[in-house]
């Protein structure tokens, strides 16, 4: 067991940054997953205050990532590797079962973790999850579209053109994501319900850059049948959204929760792609409630 503060710990043979706030609060730590991928769990650290008044609440950043090392060999990006990574960090730290809160690319990552070790997972929270699948076509680059009210001119020109010279599928992630970098209101737009954010609600960003290698890696790994799978494993999963996430959509995230028989579903109405940024307080308070009944 680890007191609160920050760690560092070797899993996987790499050194990952660990932060455990509300050391000995709860029976079930609640480990939080950051997306991206290859960010950092920085912007969630907020909200890992709030949840930790009532639960342990135990935060990283993944391989390659933010404060953690960098691997030598990128082929290890993988979620097989970061799935294990996960499951050698909760036996460092000595939990026995733990519950889940995945933001984005993280869903994914705490779900595939939940069907791989189905009886370590108390619960899982899925926020903003990119699903995939034949009728969801996942992240928001493969629908530049969903920008569309938001971009000037010259940004849906790019997008268009972006998406006409795709030659694939992440070939397309590659273009429309440059396309919109190049914008930052509109990319603002695709992780906040305001196009510029508060300056009291969203923290600077971290230092560190984006790991482009690990994010394409990754994002074509996400797989389609990862939903079916863990239907099968049935944890008790709340699945939440933004009314104004243009990055997964809401119809995505909604169908995930019909579709696992354990899931519920909640709408965070002035929110986008961050409701644990743009309303903390509601977001927290249904962390807390989720995880008291499940």
């Amino acid at each position: 067991m680890r007191e609160s503060g920050e760690h560092r710990l070797c899993v996987g043979g790499i050194s990952h940054w660990v932060r455990i706030a509300g050391a000995g609060k709860s029976e079930f730590p609640l480990v939080i997953v950051h997306g991206g991928p290859g960010t950092s769990a920085h912007s969630l650290e907020e909200i890992g205050d709030r949840l930790a008044e009532s639960v342990t609440v135990v935060l990283y950043d993944q391989r390659g990532c933010g404060r953690s090392e960098i691997p030598g060999d990128p082929a290890t990006y993988t979620f097989a590797q970061l799935v294990d990574d996960l499951e050698d960090l909760r036996a460092a730290l000595g939990y026995g079962r733990i519950s889940l809160l995945g933001h984005s690319f993280g869903a994914v990552l705490a779900a595939e973790y939940t069907v791989t070790h189905p009886g370590r997972v108390r619960s899982l929270v899925m926020s903003g999850p990119p699903v995939v699948g034949p009728l969801h076509p996942g992240p928001l680059a493969l629908r530049a579209a969903a920008v569309d009210a938001y971009a000037t001119p010259a940004t849906r020109k790019a997008l268009r053109e972006a998406a006409i010279a795709a030659s694939d599928r992440i070939d397309g992630l590659r273009r429309t994501g440059t396309a919109l970098r190049a914008d930052e209101a509109t990319m603002n737009r695709t992780l906040y319900h305001r196009a510029i954010p508060e300056p009291d609600t969203v923290r600077p960003r971290p230092s560190a850059p984006v790991n482009q290698e690990m994010a394409w890696r990754l994002i074509a790994a996400i797989r389609p049948g990862l939903v079916d799978d863990l239907a099968d494993v049935d944890p008790p999963t709340l699945v939440t959204v933004g009314l104004w996430d243009v990055a997964v959509g809401v119809d995505g995230p909604r169908d995930l929760s019909v579709r696992l028989p354990r899931g519920t579903l909640r709408l965070f109405l002035e929110s986008a792609h961050s409701p644990h940024l743009e309303e903390p307080a509601e977001f927290s308070l249904a962390i807390r409630r989720f995880l008291l009944s499940a």
